[in-house]
């Protein structure tokens, strides 16, 4: 627990109990007053007692105002000071004359994500401020020493900083509409093409189709009941920090440096551009605008920056001028005539140019884009827009300050905004020096114990402060925490204030309404580091960030996939992994990894029925049958392997394979010859005895077998309906194969008969690849839900299962590749199961085939979810390591559940680049229920999840039974 003394500024010289110097001064004065009033205002005759009695009587009644009003934190003469300048100040402002505007502290908006104050607000100087959007985490669920080096970390942070900043809080309602809109449309889209596809059967045939349709009715309306029951006013916190500094260029290397601390904090952080930049200004300032609106005035700043590029700033700025003298002598010429005529062709036209004009006026700049219409300023609250707002400021901390004090402060829907800035180090050492000597005195001055009791605990916590700034080098802030409560009428108003009031006082922390003083709270709250509020908490920024209790995991793609719930701020989890909102996230793979029976494969079961859903195709390698029954209610396609029966692929029919390098061109040539690299690892993989040379005559002799049959004289289109030479024609070619005469043509002899040996033994008369691909291809894709059982390969053995998964990506790879050409817009998803029972330690071709795939799918619209319970097995030696850590951290996503020790030193290791596994994520995965997941959208991102199932996807992939949770 830190120590926090009361503001510095106002530890002032006490001449008697609470009195000042300067409550004595005014007590003079007011002596003196009395004393003017008395002998100089009064007749000279008067008689002198009777002046002694008007003096007195004065005196007195002006000493009233020294009491202490306790609504107000302050004596009564400095609130009655406050409300005549109140009196005194504009309290109506409107559109209408021009006034309105100058309430809004902002004017331009520079290259998209770059704010200028209006021109005077800082004197002569310029100042501009930047915004970015924080996803932010709580340290408080940590164990303490994570919690410090998290607190650590940030106080560091904000200890570097010289320029002011400010923390500020959005609380908004959760709209799902978008995501129901969406689900509707893919439902339609959905039953419309099952539909299509099943009009031409009949019998059987129909009744399956009738089922299937009937199956995603009601899976799409147990989805669109989800949305519903999230509605029901679930509030979200939006966090920002907004960046200043003296020109553009420093505010921009600012906000790339802050954007990349607070990730390496594992908190995401965007700056906000643009539109989101507009809106976010929009909803701050109490100014709610539309999308059209916005990207009205977006359009219009673009075609003044570039007006201001052409003629040059200070020419643009004086033609402008000219043009507004204008329009306002036309303005009063037509005030003057003020003619009632029908409307005419003609005057409508001028009406409708005037209308023009007058948008162009308000999108000008964001002065008068973000004006209110009509503003009025009451003593203790204003009314803009038919809207009540009132804003409240934090007035004193308790000397014993607690961890996450800003809690209480946040259990609102008020919009905060903490504004800092920065002590200067020698204004540090004349404010404390002042203050510690002013308690010094005031304490010895002091019979009372608890008086003296109470400095001494001041004095203590001035020290504690002094002790942080001089040896952890922690800096001093002027901190204003500011609170805007807003209703539609003041008893909601004052209800909602008196709540937040409540909950501070709880805390011990005081806050004030700020009565008079609306306005200058109002120029404050704007984003605003000039001191319009003089009454700052001076606090370290260990104190400061010893209260952060920041979190937010707000995560909506706006797609349909509600996969879960945060469990540290229960805040919904809809993910889409072919989401492209995003600059760090950069591909659509993802892994799984769980132990058995924590819920990995209902997850993906949920994920592929998610993906289908939404009218893409989901392709599932199954080792384990799991999705059988997936694909026999929605209408997928069961293709076994490994069996021989009616499946066959022909690994000499050419396909289409994906290019690491962007550059390289997709002609005829390029595909054949990367076909039979491919054709090089089959082979290699068949039999892994074969050696370089070996390889090098079955290449050779393929080349030669595709010229005879023409191959190379085929157009790219054309693949799909030739017949390409089949393993039986290949041994043919082998057999008349023949090499030139000298010292090698016996060598080479003997390895092209040890060649046809092999594949006579292991490719005819029943050879164990006889039936799998010694044949044309009769494998049909053409289904958006295909899954192909893959348990006889893999039980058959490790090769045979390599091999497999080998040809048969490669088979789907081209099928992708068409899927893309044929319809660019429409995603793919592969799935495999179990992927490290298909690698083999001999061979690492399979490994650096999957390799390529996940960092090439992403180019034609697909992605891949790789799935495996026993992530230990897939990283277990160091080459096999490598690899497959390299293929993870392809996968953007990464779905975790709960682990066995072994498996949670693996997974440990892949994220050692981004700092490990803290504890409590160890103890969360090792200790993990059932459904509980870690999720992660990038490298910087851990969420802990709870997964969530509706009764529909219960009944459908829970085998056996809820175990009472979410899996």
């Amino acid at each position: 627990m830190q120590l926090q003394p009361k503001k510095l500024s106002n530890n002032a010289l006490r001449i008697w109990r609470n009195f000042t110097l300067v409550d004595f001064g005014m007590f003079v004065l007011f002596m003196l007053i009395g004393f003017i009033v008395a002998f100089f205002a009064l007749p000279k005759e008067l008689n002198k007692n009777y002046k002694g009695l008007v003096l007195l009587g004065v005196w007195i009644l002006l000493s009233f105002t020294l009491i202490w009003v306790n609504n107000y934190n302050a004596r009564l003469y400095k609130v009655l000071w406050i409300a005549l300048k109140y009196m005194l100040n504009r309290k109506k402002y409107l559109k209408t004359n021009g006034t309105a505007k100058h309430l809004v502290v902002y004017s331009d908006f520079r290259h998209g994500k770059y704010v200028e104050y209006y021109k005077g607000a800082f004197g002569t100087k310029r100042r501009f401020f930047g915004v970015l959007a924080l996803q932010a985490k709580s340290p408080w669920e940590l164990d303490e020493s994570e919690q410090n080096t998290f607190l650590n970390r940030i106080t560091d942070f904000f200890d570097a900083q010289s320029e002011s900043f400010n923390l500020i809080r959005h609380r908004t309602l959760l709209d799902y509409a978008t995501n129901k809109t969406k689900l509707l449309k893919h439902q339609n889209r959905k039953i419309k093409n099952i539909a299509r596809e099943w009009d031409d059967q009949n019998g059987i045939f129909w009744f399956q189709g009738e089922s299937v349709i009937d199956n995603y009715n009601d899976y799409y309306a147990y989805r669109l009941d989800d949305y519903n029951k999230l509605d029901m006013g679930l509030y979200v916190d939006s966090y920002f920090i907004v960046v200043h500094a003296n020109s553009i260029s420093e505010l921009e290397l600012q906000l790339e440096q802050t954007k990349n601390y607070f990730l390496n904090l594992n908190m995401e952080a965007e700056v906000l551009q643009d539109q989101n930049l507009v809106a976010f200004l929009a909803q701050h300032n109490l100014k709610p605008r539309s999308d059209k609106e916005i990207l009205e005035f977006l359009d219009y700043q673009n075609k003044i920056e570039l007006a201001k590029a052409t003629k040059g700033e200070k020419v643009y700025e004086r033609e402008r001028l000219v043009s507004r003298r204008k329009e306002a002598k036309l303005a009063r010429i037509k005030a003057k005539l003020n003619t009632k005529q029908t409307l005419t062709p003609n005057k409508a036209l001028k009406e409708h140019k005037q209308m023009q004009a007058d948008k162009a006026k308000e999108y000008e700049s964001l002065q008068s884009f973000l004006a209110f219409d009509k503003v009025i300023f009451k003593k203790w609250y204003f009314y803009a827009d038919n809207k009540y707002y009132a804003l409240q400021m934090v007035n004193e901390l308790p000397v014993q300050l607690a961890q996450a004090w800003w809690d209480p402060l946040l259990d609102n829907e008020a919009i905060i905004n903490i504004n800092n800035d920065f002590v200067a180090e020698e204004g540090k050492a004349r404010l404390l020096d002042r203050s510690m000597r002013n308690l010094e005195i005031n304490a010895d001055t002091h019979k009372s114990r608890y008086e003296q009791k109470k400095m001494n605990l001041e004095m203590e916590a001035v020290e504690h402060i002094e002790t942080q700034m001089q040896l952890q080098g922690n800096a001093l802030l002027n901190m204003k925490f500011l609170l805007l409560s807003q209703a539609d009428n003041l008893k909601e108003l004052k209800a909602k204030m008196n709540e937040i009031k409540k909950n501070a006082r709880r805390a011990k922390i005081q806050l004030t309404p700020l009565y008079y003083r609306q306005f200058e709270a109002f120029a404050q709250y704007q984003i605003f580091n000039n001191r319009f509020l003089k009454d700052s908490i001076q606090i370290t920024t260990q104190n400061f960030t010893n209260g952060w209790a920041l979190e937010n995991e707000v995560n909506n793609d706006h797609n349909t996939n509600l996969i879960g719930f945060s469990k540290t701020s229960g805040e919904p989890l809809i993910i889409n992994n072919f989401f492209k909102g995003n600059a760090r996230r950069t591909n659509y793979n993802g892994y799984v990894l769980g132990s058995s029976g924590k819920g990995k494969s209902t997850f993906v079961g949920k994920w592929i029925l998610n993906t289908l859903s939404e009218n893409n195709r989901v392709y599932v390698l199954d080792l384990q049958n799991e999705y059988q029954n997936l694909a026999l209610e929605f209408g997928g396609s069961l293709i076994d392997l490994g069996t021989g029966k009616n499946t066959t692929i022909n690994p000499l029919q050419v396909k289409i394979q994906f290019y690491d390098n962007d550059s390289e061109k997709i002609d005829l040539n390029t595909i054949i010859n990367k076909h039979i690299i491919w054709l090089e690892g089959f082979f290699q993989l068949a039999n892994n005895e074969f050696d370089t040379e070996q390889i090098m005559i079955i290449s050779q002799c393929v080349k030669e077998l595709y010229e005879e049959q023409g191959v190379y004289a085929l157009k790219i289109d054309e693949f799909a309906n030739f017949k390409f030479p089949i393993l039986s024609d290949l041994i043919a070619k082998l057999k008349t194969l023949t090499f030139p005469e000298g010292i090698d043509q016996r060598r080479k002899e003997l390895k092209k008969l040890a060649i046809i040996d092999t594949f006579e033994y292991l490719f005819t008369k029943n050879g164990k690849f006889a039936k799998m691909y010694n044949g044309q291809t009769n494998i049909d894709l053409n289904n958006d839900f295909i899954v192909f059982n893959t348990q006889y390969l893999v039980g058959s053995g490790n090769i045979d299962a390599a091999l497999g998964l080998y040809t048969l990506l490669s088979f789907i790879q081209n099928k992708i590749y068409s899927n893309w050409i044929i319809d660019k817009n429409k995603n793919t998803l592969l799935v495999i199961d179990e992927l490290h029972q298909y690698i083999n330690t001999q061979n690492q071709t399979t490994l650096d085939f999957v390799y390529l795939m996940t960092k090439t799918v992403r180019k034609f619209q697909a992605g891949m979810l790789l799935c495996t319970q026993n992530p230990s097995d897939f990283l277990a030696t160091e080459t096999k390591s490598k690899k497959a850590e390299a293929i993870l951290q392809n996968c953007q996503y990464s779905f975790i559940f709960g682990l066995r020790q072994n498996d949670l030193n693996a997974v440990n290791e892949l994220f050692k680049d981004t700092g490990g596994l803290n504890q409590s994520t160890r103890a969360f995965l090792s200790d993990s229920d059932i459904g509980n997941a870690l999720i992660s959208l990038h490298a910087y991102s851990k969420i802990q999840a709870e997964i969530y199932y509706n009764d529909f996807e219960m009944k459908l992939l829970f085998k056996q039974g809820n175990f009472n949770t979410n899996s």
